[in-house]
């Protein structure tokens, strides 16, 4: 299983759930979506933070927000 956590700079928000995935010590890759909007709108991105999970490249489960990620 893979894990996209989509943040920006500056996001309150983004660096809370940075924290908590840390906490629950998962691996994640994170996208700017600032540095990468191209693919931020293939994902569909509306919002960050938003944590998506892929399991051999078909989205599982989507995440938005701290709150969201904290159900994990």
């Amino acid at each position: 299983m893979a894990f996209l956590l989509f943040t920006q700079q500056g996001c309150k928000p983004c660096e809370m759930a940075k924290r908590l995935l840390m906490e629950k010590k998962m691996r994640y890759k994170e996208i700017d979506i600032k540095l990468h909007p191209e693919f931020t709108r293939k994902s569909n991105i509306k919002s960050t933070p938003t944590l998506i999970c892929y399991d051999n490249s078909n989205e599982i489960q989507r995440f938005v927000g701290p709150r969201g990620i904290q159900k994990l």
